[in-house]
């Protein structure tokens, strides 16, 4: 599946880039990395970001936290180190605390892509996430084969076909951050 900030054949958001390498904010290039080393589907996302990035130029400074005062000490971490976005990678941890992740972001003016929309209604900055109403109707269409004659073994591994981009205006403007117009553009929901 195509991912739409980046093009790349992945599954995991692209580093703070749009087709034709235009990054989320054009003066970006010292980028930050947020990740829970106790989920195990999150170190193969972090090896491709990583070196994602690195093809595209940023320099990526990867920071492990497992809770949401690890998330908080990592923030304040980056923010001293003038990194100019965060990718965090998504976690059921900073799902369930929607609200303390964001304002966490928002607390060290961290410019944070989130990989679950609701951080971003909560008051982060942006998420890009896989639409979750499609990949229910996915997985309905996988029970009826499997209800049918099809075995489970026999059907094919299924990737997200619909993102969601959803954009924090109030964010922005309050850490001071101009969002690039294409991916203001490209969001499918902003917030105001």
């Amino acid at each position: 599946m195509p991912n739409l900030l980046c093009g790349a054949q992945t599954d995991v958001t692209g580093l703070f880039c749009t087709r034709g390498n235009e990054r989320l904010h054009p003066y970006v290039t010292r980028t930050g990395l947020v990740w829970n080393p106790d989920n195990p589907i999150a170190k193969g996302y972090v090896q491709s970001l990583e070196t994602e990035g690195r093809v595209r130029g940023l320099s990526v400074r990867v920071v492990q936290a497992r809770s949401i005062e690890e998330l908080d000490a990592a923030f304040a971490a980056l923010s001293g180190e003038r990194i100019g976005a965060v990718y965090v990678v998504a976690d059921p941890v900073w799902l369930i605390q929607d609200k303390r992740a964001a304002e966490a972001a928002l607390r060290h003016r961290i410019p944070a892509i989130w990989g679950h929309v609701p951080i971003a209604e909560a008051g982060g900055l942006l998420a890009y996430a896989p639409d979750t109403i499609d990949q229910f109707r996915q997985a309905a269409g996988y029970v009826k084969r499997i209800l049918g004659v099809t075995t489970p073994g026999d059907l094919p591994l299924q990737y997200p076909t619909r993102w969601t981009l959803v954009v924090n205006l109030k964010t922005a403007r309050a850490i001071g951050v101009t969002l690039s117009p294409t991916i203001v553009s490209r969001a499918d929901r902003l917030i105001e």
